[in-house]
């Protein structure tokens, strides 16, 4: 200390140098993670679960976990078009082989089908007739019977002299099927039917359908089982239909009009002058 002339005393500077205490400053410790809550432990730098620095302000947080998000999701959305442009490419290819094989099978000729032989008509030279033992009908016209199915009389000149119902069977005239059976007694080779059709005022009167049918078990067994010969349309004027096939052996035979399948102008009516059946001769006959 120094005295001035007023005897005021003046403080001097020490050369003793002031002691100053070292203070180090240390991070504040944190329990969790702020980015993702992991617990950390205090002297972590980083996240051992996220990577995230402990020291990171809560907006550096915030913005963190923004773009986090972001990535999510943005690779949600990478993940949801890839997964539509495998789905496009997928239904591209499916469809692009459907059209490639239907071309192909457009393109391809049918395969060529060989048809069976079949067995050849005996021919007419070699045709004999033959009488059934009995013929039935499945109705008449009133004043009219089957009698002339059978009589031999084919000359419609000779038939138009006679009684208007002496020579030609009509059926009633409904709406159903109408037929006329042939039965043989006994099993016979048949390989011709032919059907002289009735007129009436100088016109056929063929059905537009007819039918040729033998037992459904070849034996006349089954009374009501018949089988489909075969068929014939015979149309316009026409003064026969004739039935011409390999021969079979049968005990009876049908000839079948279906429902409305009669004549032109009288579709519900069967309108017959004659049935002839023919077998084949010796030389033709099947074994």
């Amino acid at each position: 200390e120094q005295s001035d002339d007023a005897g005021t005393t003046i403080a001097s500077p020490s050369s003793m140098p002031t002691a100053r205490e070292n203070y180090v400053t240390q991070r504040i410790g944190a329990n969790t993670c702020d980015a993702c809550g992991a617990v950390v432990a205090p002297d972590d730098e980083k996240c051992r679960t996220c990577g995230e620095e402990l020291s990171s302000s809560p907006a550096t947080v915030k913005l963190t976990r923004k773009e986090a998000a972001g990535l999510k999701t943005r690779r949600a959305r990478d993940i949801w078009i890839a997964a539509s442009l495998c789905a496009l490419v997928f239904v591209f290819i499916f469809y692009a082989r459907r059209f490639a094989s239907f071309r192909q099978e457009a393109q391809t000729p049918p395969p060529t089908l060989t048809e069976a032989p079949q067995p050849t008509p005996v021919p007419s030279s070699a045709l004999v007739e033959l009488k059934p033992t009995r013929v039935i009908v499945d109705s008449s016209f009133e004043g009219y019977n089957a009698t002339p199915l059978t009589d031999g009389e084919i000359d419609v000149r000779r038939i138009a002299g006679m009684r208007y119902n002496a020579g030609n069977w009509v059926s009633a005239e409904t709406p159903g099927e109408h037929w006329i059976e042939l039965d043989f007694g006994a099993p016979t080779q048949v390989a011709a039917v032919y059907l002289y059709w009735g007129f009436d005022r100088d016109r056929f009167m063929p059905s537009r359908l007819v039918m040729l049918e033998t037992p459904a078990d070849n034996q006349g067994e089954g009374l009501n089982r018949w089988k489909t010969l075969t068929t014939l349309e015979p149309g316009g004027d026409y003064d026969r239909t004739a039935f011409e096939f390999a021969p079979v052996l049968t005990t009876r035979l049908r000839i079948l009009q279906p429902m409305r399948g009669g004549p032109t102008g009288r579709p519900f009516v069967m309108w017959v002058r004659e049935v002839k059946v023919f077998g084949a001769s010796e030389d033709h006959a099947t074994p």
